[in-house]
């Protein structure tokens, strides 16, 4: 599957649990020649796991000013790649984006209708798994929808919404697009 409509990248350090899931969900759904990963360190684990993606390998620095070094790279990757792809995400390693149950479709599928060179915000959302009431837990489907009906506990997390929301009763409306 060759999607060349969307690109995501991602910074990895010692996340291998979160690389190996972020490979198979965003590369089932996009492909893995759509994937920037930068490897801060150039891992051996990092290669491997990310074999078929494009890794970019940057030193292993332990600077002050990490958090602003890292903004900075993923910006001036994320605006390179503008100019090739109709839509490009940026996000941690351990953040998975999934589109509301009820529309009925996949991220690849939202984004293939979604209009391009718009910001699009996503809504964060801690996930808890209370193994003692939820055997199951959360689940992947190999059409990249997350089943969530099971889960009991799943909070707005203030700290993770970088967007502003609509909150009307116990609903959620679309994040707002600029």
């Amino acid at each position: 599957m060759t999607d060349r409509l969307t690109a995501i990248v991602t910074i990895c350090r010692d996340d291998h649990f979160y690389l190996k899931r972020f490979v198979a969900y965003y590369g089932g759904l996009f492909g893995r020649e759509n994937l920037y990963i930068v490897s801060h360190g150039d891992e051996p684990e990092v290669r491997a796991l990310a074999q078929g993606c494009n890794v970019i390998p940057i030193p292993d620095t332990q600077a002050n000013n990490f958090t602003i070094l890292k903004s900075r790279t993923m910006n001036h990757i994320k605006d390179g790649l503008r100019q090739w792809f109709k839509h490009v995400i940026v996000v941690d390693v351990d953040e998975f984006l999934v589109v509301d149950p009820a529309a009925g479709m996949n991220l690849r599928e939202w984004l293939d209708q979604a209009q391009g060179n718009t910001i699009y915000t996503a809504m964060g959302m801690e996930i808890v798994h209370m193994r003692d009431r939820e055997p199951e837990g959360l689940r992947m489907a190999s059409s990249g929808r997350v089943c969530l009906r099971r889960l009991i506990c799943i909070m707005p997390s203030p700290a993770l919404c970088h967007a502003v929301a609509n909150w009307r009763g116990v609903g959620i409306t679309r994040p707002i697009a600029s």
